[in-house]
């Protein structure tokens, strides 16, 4: 029987590196094609790797040459930043050019034959974060509308070219959206933000939060690829929400990972980061304080019952193995 063999974007990245090695050790995988601007520091027995800027034009070539070369089933794209960065244009040229250069080399392999099915990393954050929010978000609430956030626009971007793909050219698609994740292995923004000295806060307001541990999403993934194995390259567009069971308060969270909150006005807090993260002194503009002050939580249901992913970690679990850890290492 032939093994499976998938590509994946963002090798070097937190998820795409755990990804890559969970695939290389599955036995039912023949190959694990790495798409990314270096190889992997760990040497994975079933890799092949081509060196891939998805900031260049010429990525679209090179991306349908190096899939068709090795006869992919799926590709998994997290090419997508997990916390925020001071130059927006990079963003942008990685999470919307890039999505469009690899959809654009889908559609290329889909003329000439069959095309991989899509297997793309989003984020809960596209839903932003509202005070009509209800308890928990469906997989089917809108997306924010109007965005000048660099870490959740390209997102949003991506999806919606990803949608455009598989209306024009039938292609199959799988999104996930994934809750922050949280671990002491993964530098993220959820991580960042719970281990500073004194954790900012918008005075007043104290929203629910949800978390997802780093082995819950990379399992995610992986139940998301050999869902795409089945189905193959052409068919539906479907998108799960994924993330850690149950939601904490933010206060009792920050108190979760053994840290103090430091609550401000709102005003004073937009100033204080638009002025400190182009020093990087902030760790995020003043469009992540939203986030900060109302609830963006979601309702995994639908990737229960159809994905049939379950998550072994609970949102306090994962904060107060977090806090746990960051207690060890200042010890």
């Amino acid at each position: 029987m032939r093994r499976f063999r998938i590509a994946l974007t963002g090798t070097l990245g937190v998820l795409g590196s755990r990804l890559a090695r969970h695939l290389d050790a599955d036995e039912r995988c023949g190959r694990v094609v790495l798409l990314d601007l270096a190889p992997p520091p760990l040497a994975l027995r079933k890799a092949r790797y081509y060196r891939i800027d998805l900031t260049e034009p010429i990525a679209s070539a090179r991306i349908a040459e190096a899939l068709d070369r090795e006869r992919v089933d799926a590709v998994v794209h997290l090419a997508f930043l997990q916390h925020p960065t001071r130059n927006p244009a990079y963003a942008h040229e990685l999470e919307s050019l890039g999505t469009m250069y690899l959809l654009h080399a889908l559609v290329a392999l889909g003329r000439g034959g069959a095309s991989p099915h899509l297997v793309l990393g989003s984020s809960t954050l596209v839903y932003g974060a509202r005070p009509e929010h209800p308890v928990s978000l469906s997989d089917e609430a809108p997306l924010v509308t109007a965005c000048d956030y660099s870490l959740v626009s390209g997102k949003i971007d991506a999806e919606r070219q990803a949608v455009r793909y598989h209306e024009a050219a039938g292609g199959a698609v799988t999104i996930l959206r994934m809750a922050p994740i949280l671990s002491p292995r993964a530098r993220t923004l959820a991580g960042r933000y719970l281990t500073l000295p004194a954790v900012p806060t918008i005075l007043g307001f104290d929203p629910m939060i949800q978390t997802l541990a780093l082995t819950d999403a990379v399992e995610a993934l992986e139940i998301a690829v050999h869902r795409a194995l089945r189905i193959g390259g052409k068919g539906p567009l479907r998108t799960f929400n994924v993330g850690g069971i149950g939601t904490v308060p933010l206060h009792t969270a920050i108190r979760l990972c053994r840290r103090r909150p430091l609550p401000l006005l709102r005003f004073a807090a937009v100033r204080l980061f638009d002025a400190l993260f182009p020093l990087d002194m902030a760790i995020a503009p003043s469009a992540h304080l939203d986030y900060l002050q109302f609830p963006c939580v979601v309702d995994g249901a639908r990737a229960h019952v159809e994905l049939g992913f379950a998550p072994r970690y609970s949102t306090r679990d994962t904060l107060v193995e977090y806090g746990q850890s960051a207690l060890r290492d200042a010890a």
